[in-house]
């Protein structure tokens, strides 16, 4: 009887949680930036000292508000996924449809290109350029990718013959 590769299943948990929060993580970065954090506004208004206190702090609320975008969604998304990682047939049927991932990955980023191509711009306080993603294809956009990516797997059927017939044996049967 062969041995079960048990490590598989958390290695495979800790890359996609790695993969999830860089580009989620600098996503949240770009979401909170370009949904209303402009400098510029600031040097035309206030004098020096004043510009770079509120500067500061707005660089510091842009900043908590990107990490705080960042969690939220790593939590949603690992909680939602949850039932796909403990659900035997549910796993079963991730593991084997590795596209599905993918294809989920791909849908995310092309709705989030999308939100770009369709947003509007925008005039600031202070009358400068600014521009604004369309929001609800921003939201779908970013929630599939987040999803996708913190399930991730590479498909079965792309994988040579010796270490499909491991990953069938090992991590798919159980």
């Amino acid at each position: 009887m062969e041995r079960r590769a048990r490590w598989v299943p958390w290695a495979m948990f800790v890359g996609q949680g790695i993969v999830t929060a860089t580009v989620m993580g600098m996503l949240s970065v770009v979401v909170v930036f370009a949904f209303g954090y402009h400098p510029l506004d600031v040097v035309a208004v206030f004098n020096v000292f004043a510009m770079a206190g509120l500067l500061a702090a707005q660089t510091a609320i842009a900043a908590v508000t990107a990490v705080l975008l960042f969690i939220l969604t790593g939590v949603v998304v690992a909680v939602l996924g949850l039932p796909v990682r403990l659900i035997p047939r549910w796993r079963r049927a991730w593991l084997r449809n590795g596209e599905w991932t993918i294809a989920g990955v791909l849908v995310g980023i092309a709705l989030l290109i999308i939100s770009i191509t369709r947003g509007q711009p925008i005039t600031t306080a202070v009358g400068g350029p600014a521009f604004a993603p369309e929001p609800w294809t921003l939201f779908a956009g970013w929630w599939i990718l987040a999803f996708s990516l913190s399930l991730l797997v590479w498909p079965v059927r792309w994988m040579p013959a010796s270490a499909k017939a491991w990953w069938m044996r090992t991590q798919v049967t159980a």
